[in-house]
């Protein structure tokens, strides 16, 4: 099974996201891959710092995300603790935006949160329930979606 780990960090009226570019151009949660012996939030906290140098505490998962060929995702609701946005040196992305072939771009961001719902934000499902949660308050317990395969669109 294949798991990943996000988060979603608001502060002053803002939310945290990674701009990326390669094919196309799209916005996700800061978030990727559980490594082994790591726990979910551990996860979140190591890769939102990673991809944007942003430190925070993994509160609570409020979204899970489950599709049947066996990937999920488990998003976080963060404290944010300081830094501010930008994209560590010695990243995976960094490597590739230096490489002037690959075509890829990643920008961490504030993104205000009365106009990041016009952004193309994926998954999808990630979007709705997000757009959910900064309007009724973020869920206790963890809203949970089971999606085909085809519904998946990029990883958060």
């Amino acid at each position: 099974m294949r798991m990943r780990s996000a988060g979603i960090v608001v502060k002053d009226g803002n939310i945290l996201l990674i701009h990326r570019k390669n094919e196309r151009e799209y916005y996700v949660l800061p978030g990727g891959r559980i490594e082994a012996g790591e726990s979910a939030s551990e996860a979140c906290v190591r890769e939102v710092f990673e991809e944007s140098s942003i430190r925070v505490v993994a509160l609570r998962p409020v979204l899970e995300l489950y599709w049947e060929e066996g990937k999920s995702h488990i998003c976080y609701v963060c404290e944010y603790v300081s830094g501010t946005p930008r994209l560590g040196d010695d990243t995976n992305e960094a490597k590739k935006m230096r490489d002037p072939l690959s075509g890829e771009f990643y920008e961490p961001l504030w993104v205000p949160i009365d106009s990041w719902q016009s952004l193309p934000i994926h998954p999808q499902e990630a979007k709705e329930a997000l757009g959910r949660f900064l309007s009724e308050g973020f869920p206790k317990e963890a809203l949970k979606l089971y999606l085909k395969p085809a519904e998946k669109k990029d990883s958060l």
